[in-house]
């Protein structure tokens, strides 16, 4: 028993030291891009896409301290069309080292064709957001 609650002290220790180590992240920049551009390096800002592509949204962060980490947060990626939520997802990410960058994708294939929106929040406040069009 003495070993389960002295491994249970430590665990908190450590989880208050990481929070309390941590650094404050803002974002710095929101890029759409494709999948075939990311995939070559590149991150060249694209608004129009055709239903071949995968769509990627990037959000950069940084903060102040290099030496510290970012924290843990929790992250929210949402999708709309025509202004209506058609997908999301969401994890809690630990930010690593500055600058961090967030991404998520979705092939166009499986939103469809018209005007898209999509949103990163982070910790419940909008971190990035960028509006596409999906042609055939």
């Amino acid at each position: 028993m003495k070993r389960f609650t002295a491994y249970g002290l430590l665990s908190c220790a450590c989880v208050f030291l990481w929070a309390h180590c941590a650094a404050n992240p803002y974002p710095m920049e929101s890029v759409l891009t494709s999948g075939t551009y990311l995939s070559e390096g590149k991150r060249v800002p694209v608004q129009t896409f055709t239903l071949q592509d995968y769509v990627v949204s990037l959000v950069d962060f940084q903060w102040d301290d290099p030496q510290k980490n970012g924290g843990i947060h929790d992250v929210n990626w949402r999708w709309y069309h025509d202004g209506r939520l058609v997908s999301s997802s969401g994890k809690s990410v630990s930010f690593t080292s500055t600058p961090f960058t967030l991404r998520t994708r979705r092939a166009a294939a499986t939103l469809g064709i018209g005007h898209f929106k999509v949103e990163t929040v982070v910790d419940g406040n909008l971190a990035g957001s960028s509006e596409f069009d999906i042609t055939p």
